[in-house]
């Protein structure tokens, strides 16, 4: 089949009388829906909705729990009109921000699902349906339900390849979401291009991508249905169900973003070795893929990992790590599957490989615009060239290797931190589980570097501990100021990580020790403690500093600690870095640093430093 002149429903129809019998929705508990029985059910939803007064390139909201019940209704709506699916978990003014720019001509709610959906359609005056689920048959069946007002037409033909399909949203890491119009032949070319790297001609897919999201309208559905395969609908990602799910669906492949393979190997470490399952290929996407969560799974597994890199403008389809005998290297999200890649400059002209600059693509995948935004749209555009606005570089043999996202990258005062680095270098610690980096403001820096991290249990790292281990691979300015230790990090539907909200939460930069009670005040007692006292008053421009004084509550900062570290280094004769005046924010604790530092001296340059600080100050 062409993607360029096959449509969802022409696919469908196909697929049904060349395979009716062959499981086309799995999900637990039900009986698999087939090829015959999907198309039938799309012939039902779509005549229901035909009777509501619903035609051709009608634009209908889906605000549905995750399972398959939502995949049919969205295979169905994008089959003649448009399908914009939205998470039921939004509250009723995001909604409103949404469904009234989107156009939406009526909404498709759950029968008996606790929803804001239905506030948010009358305070807009649109139609609510009700999808009601028909347990007791196949995977996927239902009945709609509803009042829509609107005089009924008639079967007006199937949607054509280059009609629009779905309306989907961006994820929310600018604070205003772009609404992205993709056509049949996008949709259905990213996913012949996803089926081609997957490598194998049996797919079952076992997406943890949502559905409401187009990495799993992508990923979970459309790849596996487009060569005939078989897509499993859960009520939504368990890592204690995984195993349960691999036994009971079979599946060949599974889908999910690096936090969901994290919490998978975590489970199997609890729960003992597994024997016999029939994964094939496992794809990762949505954020880098750590080489240890790579090697654990191909371990655990024993079979290949292919980490991709795509976006919801691309159908989630650009690059793949190609299936064996092909070359995996990790740490790359592979080699273009379908469409043309390249480097560019700020100018949008080609750089050599090894040389990095923002990625851009083109092809049958890639959307053409931003819907009703016409300046958005050339803004994302070099020509023909879409621009992604992730930075990165292509080796010798056509690899891709992301370096960040232009709008992540931190400015300190004009250097640029690309937050990436910093992550992958906090993910070493073995105490570590997930990091992120990003933005914290700074009254004269403007940007300096803040970090969240989320422990393995019992792990026992402080902040302190964290960043003196960043500082062994990092330059100072590229080490967190602070770390924050959390419980979870803020992702999108897709996994990834919501440096925005970051920001937003911890980028104030608090002291670390701003919440203590301030130590009682302690007079000077020794000549280095002295030295020091008196380099500090004058770096602060205060009248008395005391050995317990906490100097970030005093006013020190990122500028004032690289002050000081250049004049103690100088002045003591030993390296003493910024990060590390940071973590021992009181004369005390530098004196105590500084002493161990002293104390490896040779006794000769030891006596130089006593001597340099015997002499009266001057001026």
């Amino acid at each position: 089949m062409d993607p360029k002149t096959t449509s969802i429903a022409r696919l469908l129809q196909r697929h049904s009388e060349e395979r009716p019998a062959s499981p086309a929705i799995l999900s637990p508990g039900r009986a698999a829906l087939t090829y015959h029985g999907l198309w039938e059910e799309v012939q039902q939803v779509a005549g229901t909705l035909h009777e509501f007064g619903l035609g051709r390139g009608a634009r209908i909201a889906l605000i549905l729990p995750e399972g398959p019940e939502l995949a049919v209704a969205e295979l169905a709506i994008a089959s003649f009109g448009v399908a914009i699916p939205l998470s039921p978990s939004y509250r009723a003014v995001e909604l409103n921000d949404y469904l009234a720019p989107l156009k939406a001509q009526a909404v498709l709610v759950q029968k008996g699902w606790d929803t804001q959906a239905r506030l948010a359609a009358g305070e807009l005056e649109l139609p609510v349906l009700e999808l009601v689920p028909d347990v007791e048959r196949e995977a996927g069946r239902l009945t709609l339900r509803g009042k829509t007002g609107f005089v009924p037409v008639s079967h007006s033909g199937w949607a054509d390849p280059q009609d629009t399909a779905f309306v989907l949203m961006t994820s929310g890491t600018t604070s205003k979401p772009k609404k992205i119009p993709l056509t049949h032949i996008n949709l259905l070319s990213g996913a012949s291009f996803k089926w081609t790297s997957l490598g194998i001609s049996d797919v079952r897919m076992l997406s943890f991508y949502s559905l409401n999201h187009s990495a799993g309208i992508q990923n979970g559905l459309l790849t596996p249905l487009w060569g005939g395969g078989s897509s499993v609908c859960t009520a939504g990602f368990q890592a204690d169900s995984f195993r349960a799910w691999l036994f009971e669906f079979q599946p060949t492949c599974c889908s999910g973003g690096p936090a969901v393979y994290l919490s998978i190997l975590n489970r199997m470490k609890q729960d003992g070795p597994l024997v016999g399952h029939s994964l094939k290929v496992i794809r990762s996407g949505a954020a880098p893929l750590l080489v240890q969560t790579m090697s654990g799974l191909e371990q655990v597994f024993g079979v290949p990992v292919l980490e991709g890199y795509g976006l919801t403008e691309t159908c989630g389809q650009m690059t793949s790590n190609p299936y064996p005998p092909g070359v995996r290297k990790a740490g790359s999200c592979g080699i273009p599957f379908g469409q043309e890649m390249r480097i560019v400059n700020a100018a949008g002209d080609p750089l050599p490989a090894g040389e990095a600059g923002e990625v851009v693509v083109r092809g049958d995948n890639v959307v053409q615009g931003y819907e009703g935004d016409s300046e958005a749209t050339h803004q994302a555009f070099f020509g023909d060239w879409f621009r992604t606005g992730d930075l990165g570089y292509v080796d010798q043999d056509g690899y891709l290797f992301l370096t960040g996202r232009i709008k992540d990258m931190i400015n300190r005062g004009g250097e640029k931190i690309l937050p990436l680095e910093v992550e992958e270098v906090l993910l070493r610690h073995p105490g570590v589980q997930q990091a992120a980096c990003f933005a914290a403001r700074h009254a004269q820096l403007g940007e300096v570097p803040a970090a969240a991290v989320v422990l393995n249990s019992n792990a026992g790292v402080t902040e302190s501990q964290l960043r003196q281990f960043a500082a062994e691979s990092l330059a100072d300015f590229k080490v967190p100021m602070r770390i924050h230790l959390i419980s979870e990090l803020p992702v999108n539907r897709a996994g990834k990580v919501l440096r925005r909200v970051l920001t937003e939460q911890y980028g104030a930069l608090e002291p670390s020790r701003s919440d203590q009670e301030p130590a009682a005040w302690v007079e000077p007692r020794n000549d280095l403690e002295r030295t020091l006292a008196r380099a500090w008053t004058k770096l602060l421009g205060v009248s008395q500093v005391g050995v317990n004084d906490d100097l970030v509550g005093l006013g020190a900062d990122s500028i004032v600690f690289g002050r000081a570290a250049y004049q103690l280094s100088r002045d003591f004769g030993v390296e003493i870095r910024v990060v590390e005046l940071f973590d021992h924010p009181t004369v005390r604790g530098q004196a105590e640093l500084i002493t161990e530092r002293l104390g490896q001296l040779s006794d000769k340059d030891a006596a130089e430093v006593a001597a340099r600080l015997d002499e009266p100050e001057k001026g």
